[in-house]
């Protein structure tokens, strides 16, 4: 149900990219959000590389994800470093979402060309 999704890009270090995403989603979809996120790293330029490189310092093995927003038109091949959902929601009480707490959620990518 993820709704009203709005994205923001601005430069990080090295020339690399964070991209934010931020819109409502329920409760059946906070897992997804709040997981798979790399908290610890550090971005390494290497010489005639693609982007730059991510160096996991936290122990995780991040997955790799393909974001497109639609509002700037191509893809971005990125490391999820935040995510949070806002869980003090009322239920609604009619409507489309009746009887479902619509939450806000806030997701941050950033931009690599390899993890290591």
């Amino acid at each position: 149900m993820k709704a009203a999704i709005q994205y923001r890009k601005t430069e990080g270090e090295f020339g690399s990219y964070t991209i934010e995403e931020v819109g409502y989603c329920d409760t059946t979809e906070v897992a997804g959000v709040e997981s798979d996120i790399c908290t610890r790293y550090k971005l390494v330029p290497i010489p005639n590389a693609r982007g730059v490189v991510l160096k996991v310092l936290d122990g995780t093995s991040p997955a790799i994800w393909r974001v497109t927003p639609t509002t700037l038109g191509r893809t971005y091949t990125c490391v999820k470093v935040q995510g949070m959902v806002n869980h003090f929601a009322p239920r609604q009480p009619g409507g489309t979402f009746s009887g479902k707490a619509v939450l806000t959620y806030m997701v941050r990518y950033q931009t690599v060309g390899a993890v290591s």
